[in-house]
């Protein structure tokens, strides 16, 4: 279904490894004409993203000096600048599968719901984690949240397929922009590593009652820590940390984003920084 119009957004901090994953996804995007990508530098090196984007006439960069990398913010502004109405939410350091993104565009197209990715794969695998020696296919956490009006969300919190030596991608979101904007997007208020995806998969839940669908698969380029920005010593703390936030916000029935406070907030800038 190649009627469908999506828009690539990619936060970036000082990631090269996006040459060599925006070369593997092009064989991908390229095929959809109606098609763009866009990266959103939140505060990292401006010269390195331009030597890295340079060349592909369908990649739109913004920089944001932010003193801070978040990415909640980056995805918002990324979805301001989108001119098509789907948002395709991707991550620097990803490669998409081609063969399973026939079935997304296809699913995504539907009405109600949003996908998230169904399979990533690591490009080196760790034994410790995934040890398929035993008798087990796999091991999921979830999560059930409801509202005395009886609404519901669901999210994995964790999911390890020991035969497949992978997990899920809650991050890796396809929404229409129209549902992401009614959510009022990302919350920008959550800072560091964690929580910020799957606070979106619950708005978007609770507020508009849509179906999450898992599709597609990827390989994500492993790395340890030291890549991911926190706030707190760890990211185990920094989850816990933004998780409690959300719970207030929750218990509090604020089920809104930041997008327009931070879209008010940066648009002059936004105008003049998008290339």
């Amino acid at each position: 279904m190649h009627d469908v119009t999506f828009s690539v957004i990619i936060p970036w901090y000082n990631r090269q490894e996006l040459s060599h994953t925006l070369k593997v996804n092009q064989s991908v995007f390229s095929k959809y004409p109606n098609a763009e990508v866009i990266v959103v530098n939140g505060g990292g090196d401006e010269a390195q993203l331009d030597s890295i984007v340079a060349g592909y006439s369908n990649v739109t960069t913004c920089h944001l000096p932010l003193k801070e990398f978040n990415k909640s913010l980056c995805m918002n502004v990324g979805a301001h600048l989108a001119r098509f109405p789907y948002l395709f939410f991707w991550d620097a350091d990803m490669m998409l599968n081609k063969d399973s993104f026939t079935d997304m565009i296809a699913a995504i197209s539907e009405q109600h719901c949003f996908l998230t990715i169904d399979e990533v794969l690591e490009s080196e695998s760790d034994p410790d984690e995934f040890d398929d020696t035993g008798g087990l296919a796999h091991l999921l956490y979830y999560l059930e949240i409801s509202t005395k009006d009886g609404r519901k969300a669901l999210v994995e919190t964790d999911l390890v397929r020991f035969d497949a030596e992978a997990r899920t991608g809650p991050g890796l979101v396809f929404v229409s922009k129209e549902h992401f904007i009614r959510v009022n997007g990302m919350n920008s208020r959550l800072q560091g590593w964690g929580w910020e995806d799957l606070d979106l998969l619950v708005r978007l839940q609770l507020e508009l009652g849509l179906q999450c669908k898992k599709l597609g698969s990827g390989t994500h380029l492993t790395h340890d820590d030291t890549k991911r920005f926190f706030k707190s010593n760890t990211k185990e703390e920094n989850d816990k940390r933004n998780f409690m936030v959300c719970l207030s916000n929750y218990q509090a029935g604020r089920f809104s984003g930041s997008y327009s406070a931070d879209i008010a907030q940066w648009e002059r800038l936004i105008s003049s920084a998008a290339v």
